[in-house]
């Protein structure tokens, strides 16, 4: 066996590692990153009031920047209403909700979530997270949703 021959099979392992961490590298580096927006964003709703709501719990908020528009879901019944957003102020209208029973448990989480965007005066985002105030008071904090991701 030649030495080159050998040396050659030695280094084809060493070389498809090279170019596939290259590749890997490049994929990474080239994806962009995500800029959340309050508008056109799913927000899932992750804490209330300072309390750390379950991932299996629904509530969540978008805003459609052209109609002014808010939905989402309250908990068990869906959330639709007006906001208003002038820099970082931000106050929701009156939101109605559709008339379904659920859980207790259910029901007055979404009793507090409703009445605490009732209180909301301004917003900021840091990374992927929503906060929302009532004055300088957070009472709400947000994650955002890629698009088409499940609540």
């Amino acid at each position: 066996m030649h030495s080159s021959s050998l040396l050659s099979r030695r280094a084809l392992p060493l070389l498809a590692c090279v170019v596939l961490a290259g590749l890997l590298f490049g994929c990474i580096a080239d994806r962009p990153s995500v800029k959340w927006s309050l508008t056109g964003t799913v927000w899932k709703l992750v804490e209330l009031n300072g309390e750390v709501v379950a991932s299996n719990q629904l509530p969540s908020l978008s805003l459609d920047p052209t109609s002014h528009l808010v939905s989402g879901m309250a908990g068990v019944n869906r959330l639709s209403g007006t906001y208003a957003q002038n820099g970082a102020a931000l106050t929701f209208g009156a939101l109605a909700t559709t008339k379904m029973a659920g859980p207790a448990d259910q029901m007055k989480l979404e009793q507090h979530y409703l009445a605490a965007l009732g209180r909301v005066t301004a917003w900021k985002i840091e990374g992927q997270w929503l906060e929302l105030f009532a004055d300088k008071t957070e009472v709400a904090r947000f994650q955002g949703l890629p698009a088409g991701a499940p609540l």
